[in-house]
């Protein structure tokens, strides 16, 4: 028998990720599907279990011993398995989630918060290998946080540990959806960011030819801003500002030795990163400064996959 490998899932609001990841955190394997969570639980936890099973029986076919699957939710999640809340996912609130995986696939089932899979794979294989303490950062549809102190994955009490998308950074604007107002992931997350745009519009800042016309996007966001458009250089200007304030804070109380950010919409952290800057300059304490790494996450879309294979493996 050759070596063993491991089965780990990255559960998305749009897509769930399902891969087969070796001892080195290579991803050797990878099939994927949409959520679908309007179809309700049952019908996403058939899709999970069909995709491990598919990838089990192709290890087992090479000659590989199968360990488990770890698996990456957007959400709290309780000990035993349970999702205790996923605001984007609720048809996952309070769904034993871990106790009927276990049940159908009839192997070890891990589960974390999906920022805590991202973080994981980043400490032990990507950007953050040498930091013994640090965060991640998700930037995706929301702003996602996962902590690592002392090379454990830091959860906290109930779950909620490192949940910097819900800092309060302004006082009466934007509703979140985890029900408060002006939490940093309506400004910063992708929705977020198209808001900031069309205020900004609306305010009558005019649009370059990228912007003008279009359909609003992330991506076109980026495009406009490399273009010069000043909505977009505006936009992550003010999103980065608010970000470099929310993790002085952070790194004032934690004294944590990096920020590693990662997830579909971390791209724009280089429009984002002067103004990002700037603000954590003028507010974190002491030795943190301007020189404190605030770093792109180097395992790209597969980071919570990786992480989430290898939850419980390292410390």
């Amino acid at each position: 028998m050759k070596g063993p490998m491991l089965l780990g899932a990255d559960l998305g609001g749009t897509n769930c990720r399902v891969g087969l990841v070796d001892a080195s955190g290579n991803l050797v394997e990878l099939v994927h599907f949409p959520t679908h969570i309007d179809r309700g639980l049952l019908p996403l936890v058939d899709r999970i279990v069909s995709a491990t099973l598919e990838l089990r029986d192709l290890a087992q076919q090479r000659g590989h011993e199968v360990e488990g699957l770890g698996i990456g939710v957007p959400g709290l999640i309780a000990p035993d398995g349970t999702v205790t809340a996923s605001p984007n996912l609720p048809a996952l609130n309070q769904a034993p989630l871990g106790q009927i995986l276990r049940r159908r696939l009839e192997m070890s089932v891990t589960m974390a918060n999906d920022a805590n899979a991202h973080a994981w794979g980043e400490g032990i294989f990507g950007a953050a290998r040498s930091m013994r303490s640090f965060l991640c950062v998700t930037l995706g549809t929301g702003v996602g946080g996962g902590l690592v102190l002392d090379r454990k994955i830091w959860s906290g009490a109930t779950g909620m540990a490192g949940e910097v998308g819900h800092i309060k950074v302004a006082a009466q604007e934007r509703l979140c959806c985890c029900g408060a107002t002006g939490c940093l992931e309506t400004y910063c997350g992708a929705s977020g960011l198209l808001k900031t745009a069309r205020s900004l519009i609306d305010d009558g800042i005019i649009p370059g030819p990228v912007l003008k016309g279009e359909v609003l996007s992330v991506p076109l966001l980026v495009e406009a801003a490399l273009h010069g458009d000043p909505v977009a250089l505006e936009v992550f200007s003010l999103s980065g500002g608010l970000m470099g304030s929310v993790l002085a804070h952070v790194v004032n109380l934690l004294d944590i030795e990096g920020v590693v950010f990662t997830g579909g919409v971390a791209p724009v952290l280089d429009f984002m990163r002067e103004e990002m800057l700037r603000s954590f300059g003028a507010e974190a304490f002491g030795h943190a400064g301007l020189e404190f790494p605030l770093l792109q996450g180097k395992l790209g879309p597969d980071a919570g996959i990786i992480g989430a294979a290898h939850l419980g493996t390292y410390g």
